[in-house]
């Protein structure tokens, strides 16, 4: 798959942080800055940058690995809380009858009060689970993108 002109963009943005940051680091190796200061700094002076320059960071972050070698599948998201859970079985039960967004929320928070322990329970039990395999995936990409002391105090 072909990367969007905003995909290399981005990874020449991502190419000149990386490179300021370590330029930084060992330019001044026993002061202590946050990244994410770094970071801004390297994005206003990215901004400011001319075309020209932008294209050459583009090319070289498309010549080398990534700075962050990335599994295909690097994101993972939030389960759903138990009463979203409901609402979506609710609007697709019921053919959403023109209940959506803000309409399904209030015809079904209702539903949700009246529901007794028992009722809500596989709704919470799927969250539990989803919940484990999410925090499970988040520790393994933490570990993968775990910065090394030489890049950068946090």
């Amino acid at each position: 798959m072909a990367a969007t002109t905003q995909q290399r963009q981005q990874e020449g943005l991502d190419f000149f942080t990386t490179t300021c940051i370590k330029n930084y680091v060992k330019a001044f190796p026993n002061e202590r800055t946050p990244c994410v200061k770094l970071t801004k700094l390297c994005k206003d002076q990215w901004k400011g940058m001319a075309a020209a320059t932008k294209g050459q960071f583009v090319k070289m972050a498309g010549l080398g690995k990534p700075y962050i070698e990335r599994p295909p599948d690097h994101r993972t998201y939030r389960p759903a809380n138990p009463y979203c859970r409901f609402v979506r079985e609710y609007c697709a039960n019921w053919g959403n009858k023109g209940h959506h967004g803000l309409t399904a929320i209030q015809v079904c928070g209702p539903k949700w009060k009246a529901l007794s322990p028992e009722e809500r329970q596989p709704y919470i039990a799927e969250f539990k689970a989803d919940l484990d395999r999410y925090n499970e995936e988040k520790r393994k990409l933490q570990s993968v993108y775990k910065r090394s002391a030489d890049d950068c105090d946090s």
